[in-house]
């Protein structure tokens, strides 16, 4: 496995998994803030930024396509990126998706996703 690879999956998989669970555990708290993500203006822009930030930094150190590690990786910055700019650029649309998409109905099974992709990523990262 490619040494970036390994590291940022030791580094991304741990935070993807700790989030995963706490938000299975927590779906009351993180459904409210969900919910208000548009009413504060100020963290819509931090939150663009540091998706364009960090997914940009991702792609350009990582940008391989090779084994799941790599596949998964990669998709995290081009996913990052995506975020950044339709925060930028629809931000209306892109929180009204996101509230559909953290709705009650989805939210236990979006949580249930990210804590086995964490599960996976840090499994890879630290065990492959």
């Amino acid at each position: 496995m490619n040494e970036t690879t390994q590291f940022l999956l030791q580094l991304i998989g741990p935070v993807v998994l700790i989030m995963g669970i706490g938000l299975l555990l927590n779906k009351n708290y993180y459904s409210k803030i969900y919910n208000d993500l548009d009413k504060s203006p100020i963290f819509m822009i931090f939150a663009s930024a540091l998706s364009l930030t960090v997914g940009f930094a991702m792609i350009l150190k990582h940008n391989i396509w090779g084994n799941a590690g790599e596949i998964i990786i990669s998709l995290f910055g081009w996913i990052a990126i995506a975020k950044g700019v339709s925060l930028v650029l629809m931000p209306k649309g892109a929180v009204s998706l996101s509230k559909n998409l953290i709705s009650a109905k989805y939210f236990p099974l979006l949580s249930g996703v990210l804590a086995l992709l964490g599960a996976y990523m840090t499994w890879l990262g630290y065990f492959v």
